[in-house]
């Protein structure tokens, strides 16, 4: 029998995060940096850069994490470089500094001054506004932040780039459009093709079994922690994931996946389906299952950040799953649909962001109770 996490979730909790919005920029709309404390090891950088299309790229000083998302198929640039980081207080105020080579071999210097001390005030969900608008859907929480004072400032090839104000008192006080935020948490459900090959499945569920899949030239493995009468308990490299066992297949009841920073300890990204969300043991047994279910997501103990609904339905050998999200507002412009084929022991699931009009299209086509 198979078991199969389908939604492609990536998740890290960062210690510091800023970013610098641009204005009129020939090529870009912003830039920012998210950096990860490790333990006897340089701080993990990644850049990413905002284009003024809304695409984005990445630069990542760990060459090791580099090589594994290019066997992946994100849908953008990934490049390894090195990356200079210092941090630093000011009468209680943070300042960054950070320099890097772009993907277009542009020396780019980032400068953050505060212009007030990190607060729980500005804490809370971000709105990604464009950014990665047909990439991913991502959920970015923080727990402090504050803007960026007028001694802040970006250089790209030894020419200042101009910072639009965000918050301006003439004569006592300037804000500028950058940011910087302390326990920066982000959780990404990605736009992504996988060609996965079931190797191996237990021949009953028992504690301590596994399911094994190569996917795009790595394995995976899910380890059956506890099993009940109701429910399994499985557990990956980074996730923890509960399932409903019933007797028409399993049924996905929670995923949380999570990421250590080395300042911060342990955070936790959860997806919570009311009721179970069914998955594929066999395609068959599931086609009498109801057309949807509802979805939550919760970083730590932030719950219910994006909510919504998640659409089943089967055409042969396919599940078709429609995340649409209703709160907050941002979040439904971000519909995913997956296609999950099953052709023997492989699978091939493919996850995109659908626009609205094609969102009104597949939405007519399910029968809901709703409607």
């Amino acid at each position: 029998m198979s078991l199969l996490q389908p939604f492609s979730i990536v998740f890290r909790r960062y210690d510091v995060h800023v970013i610098f919005f641009l204005k009129n920029h020939s090529h870009y709309d912003a830039i920012e940096a998210m950096i990860q404390h490790r333990e006897n090891q340089i701080p993990l950088i990644r850049i990413i850069v905002t284009h003024n299309d809304q695409s984005q790229a990445d630069i990542i000083n760990d060459a090791a994490i580099v090589e594994a998302l290019q066997r992946t198929t994100i849908n953008r640039p990934v490049l390894y470089s090195p990356i200079r980081y210092e941090r630093s207080t000011h009468l209680g105020k943070p300042e960054v500094h950070i320099e890097f080579r772009s993907l277009r071999d542009e020396e780019i210097v980032l400068h953050f001054t505060a212009a007030l001390k990190t607060s729980q005030r500005y804490a809370g969900l971000i709105d990604p506004l464009r950014h990665a608008e047909k990439d991913s859907l991502p959920v970015m929480y923080r727990e402090r932040s504050t803007l960026a004072g007028p001694k802040s400032y970006v250089m790209i090839n030894n020419k200042r780039c101009r910072i639009p104000r965000k918050v301006w008192v003439p004569l006592f006080f300037t804000g500028l459009k950058a940011f910087y935020s302390e326990v920066f948490s982000i959780g990404v459900l990605r736009c992504d093709t996988r060609h996965l090959m079931l190797l191996r499945s237990p021949a009953k569920l028992l504690a301590g079994e596994q399911w094994i899949y190569r996917c795009n030239g790595k394995e995976i493995c899910y380890r059956s922690l506890e099993v009940t009468t109701q429910e399994l308990r499985i557990a990956s490299a980074n996730e923890r994931i509960t399932i409903s066992n019933c007797a028409k297949g399993f049924k996905l009841t929670r995923i949380c996946v999570e990421s250590n920073s080395g300042d911060k300890g342990t955070g936790q990204f959860l997806i919570t389906f009311s009721p179970p969300l069914p998955i594929s043991q066999a395609f068959e047994t599931l086609k009498s299952n109801p057309p949807y279910v509802n979805f939550s997501i919760s970083i730590d103990h932030h719950r219910d950040l994006v909510n919504g609904k998640v659409f089943s339905t089967f055409i042969e050998d396919t599940q078709k799953l429609l995340l649409v999200p209703q709160q907050p507002q941002w979040a439904f412009k971000r519909p995913l649909l997956l296609l999950i084929q099953k052709e023997g022991n492989q699978f091939t699931i493919s996850t995109e962001l659908i626009p609205q009009i094609a969102l009104q299209e597949e939405l007519s086509k399910i029968k809901s109770p709703e409607q």
